[in-house]
């Protein structure tokens, strides 16, 4: 019987490049006055993605920070048109007279909050797409399909729902949305695969929910782990499969590491702590099998950088 393949997630990046990358990334936007942000933020994708080998090959990451600096200036343009549009119409509504201005004014509103949990999740789904299709392994490049708008309105109104129930569903609105989302990502012409479900995980999921107070908060964390480690054993690729080990006390040592790491190097440690976490993650990685590469086609289009425009107008709260 043939042995199934396992395949090694590395980085074998090193601390001091990284610094030394960053540092003229610094002083670059200093001299540009921040223009260089999206070509700083460029060079540190190309070194950690050309760092990070599986089964011994390199990713590739194909982005540029041009298509950084035009999707933010697209991002900036749509937000001043949305800006100016909201201010005409809170002018004529405020013009109107009283309890048709109120009425309305509130109508407007809720939408203006209903649109900005729609576009909170639709700019994730679009960072998302933009960073797979500037994403090649093997020459093949990645994916994502779907419509980001659809997302953001599924994942507002899931989170919605959720809250109205204390979060006690979470874990099925939460199964909806990676069902959706992974099941749109690509790798060249083959489709990712994920069959969860919310009742697997939703013993697990109660317990941390009534020990949230008790812990403040620190069972969730647990339980985040934990979904994560089931949603990679769900997940499969043309016949590879997928485990990652995390567990909280290891995780809650990395993260206090990294605390005292920044602190006592006044932030100078910054790169190094980059790297670990990206080891952290990787070094609990396992993908089991191999899939057909000379039988996958090269198919997916490029996305737009748009998504990403927004998430640094938004001070890079998505990025």
């Amino acid at each position: 019987m043939d042995q199934v393949k396992q395949q090694r997630v590395v980085n074998d990046g090193r601390g001091a490049d990284l610094f030394l990358i960053m540092l003229v990334n610094y002083l670059l936007k200093v001299v540009t006055l921040g223009i260089y942000h999206f070509w700083a933020k460029t060079r540190v994708r190309n070194y950690m993605w050309s760092h990070t080998l599986i089964d011994d090959e390199r990713l590739q990451y194909t982005g540029t920070g041009g298509e950084l600096f035009v999707g933010f200036l697209k991002a900036v343009g749509l937000f001043i048109g949305f800006s100016i549009s909201f201010v005409i119409v809170q002018t004529i509504v405020g013009a109107l007279p009283s309890p048709l201005g109120t009425v309305l004014g509130g109508i407007l509103f809720f939408a203006l909050l209903v649109l900005l949990m729609v576009g909170v999740g639709a700019v994730l789904y679009q960072v998302n797409r933009y960073m797979l299709t500037r994403t090649n392994y093997r020459g093949i490049r990645c994916g994502l399909v779907g419509s980001a708008w659809y997302y953001g309105l599924l994942n507002a109104g899931l989170m919605l729902a959720a809250s109205l129930t204390l979060y006690l569903t979470l874990p099925w609105a939460r199964m909806h949305l990676y069902r959706y989302s992974l099941n749109n990502h690509y790798f060249g012409s083959k489709r990712l695969e994920f069959e969860g479900s919310a009742s697997d995980v939703y013993g697990y999921f109660f317990v941390c929910w009534l020990l949230a107070i008790p812990t403040l908060g620190l069972s969730l964390l647990a339980y985040r782990l934990h979904e994560l480690r089931y949603v990679a054993s769900r997940v499969s690729l043309d016949g590879v499969g997928c485990s990652v080990e995390l567990y909280f006390w290891p995780y809650v040592g990395l993260l206090i590491t990294n605390f005292l790491l920044l602190v006592f190097t006044l932030g100078l440690a910054y790169p190094w702590v980059k790297l670990r976490n990206v080891r952290f993650l990787l070094e609990r990685v396992e993908l089991v099998g191999e899939p057909d590469y000379p039988a996958i086609r090269q198919e997916m289009a490029h996305g737009d950088a748009v998504g990403e425009g927004f998430a640094e107008a938004l001070d890079g709260a998505f990025a």
